[in-house]
């Protein structure tokens, strides 16, 4: 075997050598590369999944806190109005009043009818800047008899019933409070109904009080808004409330 042969043959095998290195060593890198990448999709990954859940939990404890609040406020207030009334509830089941166009049963506390008397709901209203009302079941209504509401036009909001689609109507029937939101006159305000019984435990009225929260519900919506996700990303709320309004979007950046 010549030496220039012998010469040829190693250079070859050198090359292939160093060919299969190359290969071996681009495959290693790649395999670094992938999973360096992986790794790094991973923990981005994990970063925002971890901001979402601590920026949602964030919104969830406002609107806790927030309904927290307003609740026991509304359920102080509708303490402070039972507490005007002395004495004991009941039905004058003789006599009717014309309450706005609608015959209303007579209700009284003692001997006094508060059949159009608004002494104390207005007097109520001066001292906590909530509304009252007081509604009469008679038949299957319930017909406000006196209140401090006042519509847009200034008049009082009497002579209406509650309606059957209200989600307190069956609770109150049933001798049960409610509590909820709800828009009166383009304010939004919460509310809560308390049942009237008389001794023997019938339901026979309702005590009504409106917290306003207009200026509470919209900084609680600006905080929210304020609250985004990336760069596009933000977060919405839902009307969860079973009604008419189940699902409506009650904070959202565009279609509220």
């Amino acid at each position: 075997m010549s030496y220039s042969n012998t010469n040829k043959r190693a250079l070859g095998i050198g090359t292939r050598i160093a060919v299969i290195t190359f290969i071996m060593v681009g495959a290693v890198f790649g395999i670094y590369t992938a999973v360096v990448g992986y790794a790094n999709a991973q923990l981005v990954e994990t970063r925002a999944l971890a901001e979402v859940t601590s920026k949602n939990r964030a919104v969830l404890d406002m609107t806790e806190l927030f309904d927290n609040a307003v609740t026991d406020e509304a359920a102080r207030f509708a303490r402070v109005l039972a507490g005007n009334f002395s004495g004991k509830f009941s039905i004058d089941g003789t006599n009717t009043m014309d309450v706005a166009g609608k015959q209303a049963l007579v209700l009284k506390i003692g001997d006094a009818p508060i059949n159009m008397d608004f002494t104390i709901p207005d007097r109520f209203t001066a001292q906590t800047d909530a509304t009252a009302t007081v509604f009469v079941a008679s038949g299957e209504e319930f017909i406000r008899i006196s209140t401090s509401v006042k519509k847009e036009n200034g008049e009082r909001a009497i002579g209406t019933i509650l309606d059957h689609a209200h989600p307190g109507y069956a609770l109150l029937r049933a001798g049960n409070s409610y509590t909820g939101l709800a828009k009166l006159f383009g304010k939004d305000f919460l509310t809560k109904y308390d049942p009237i019984k008389d001794e023997s435990g019938k339901v026979i009225g309702i005590l009504y009080v409106g917290v306003g929260i207009t200026d509470q519900i919209n900084y609680l919506k600006q905080k929210i808004k304020s609250i985004s996700i990336g760069s596009t990303g933000y977060f919405y709320v839902l009307d969860a409330k079973p009604g008419k309004d189940f699902g409506n979007l009650i904070v959202d950046p565009t279609n509220e």
